[in-house]
């Protein structure tokens, strides 16, 4: 009877539904040239193809968007044909690479600072029971006054996306 009701209870294992932990509030970014792989939010599609080549349709949440250099860059553009949003793979400054996906979680905070943070969580439910929670991903956001980026980081704690985009278009919390 015991050995059945534990293997019910293995049975009935798995990932349950999700929480989240947010932690502090938006971080402001020193002023400077920002983009994401050197695209910037108001670029056109020409500049984008002379820039990075062609590029093939894709869908970024639920949008219309461009993926350009083997699918490392999404793009979405607004109705005036200039770039609403980047997804890439390198936050520059001035030009200059800061943040590279790959690389460690504690180089946002070493670069950055401390931003506002949302870590995602799944739950492991062992029959009807919750047994704790597994980390599924974290979202660093950051602004610059103009702009706001989002840093990803996955459940091994490394970077692996940034994204670019202008406040009044951004989906990202509000102070």
């Amino acid at each position: 009877m015991l050995i059945g009701c534990l293997a019910l209870v293995l049975l009935c294992s798995g990932y349950g539904g999700g929480s989240e932990v947010t932690r502090g509030g938006d971080q402001r970014m020193a002023t400077g040239n920002w983009s994401v792989d050197g695209i910037e939010i108001g670029s056109s599609y020409q500049d984008l193809e002379s820039l990075l080549g062609p590029s093939e349709q894709r869908t970024f949440n639920q949008t219309p968007a461009y993926a350009f250099s083997g699918g490392t860059i999404i793009v979405t553009f607004d109705s005036a044909g200039q770039v609403q949003r980047v997804a890439g793979q390198r936050l520059l400054r001035n030009g200059q690479a800061v943040l590279t996906v790959g690389e460690a979680k504690q180089s946002i905070g070493s670069t950055l600072g401390r931003g506002y943070v949302i870590e995602r969580y799944s739950t492991k439910a062992v029959g009807i029971f919750t047994a704790g929670s597994v980390p599924l991903w974290t979202e660093n956001y950051y602004h610059d006054g103009a702009n706001r980026f989002l840093v990803v980081t996955d459940r091994r704690d490394v970077i692996s996306s940034i994204q670019f985009a202008p406040l009044e278009k951004s989906p990202l919390p509000e102070n």
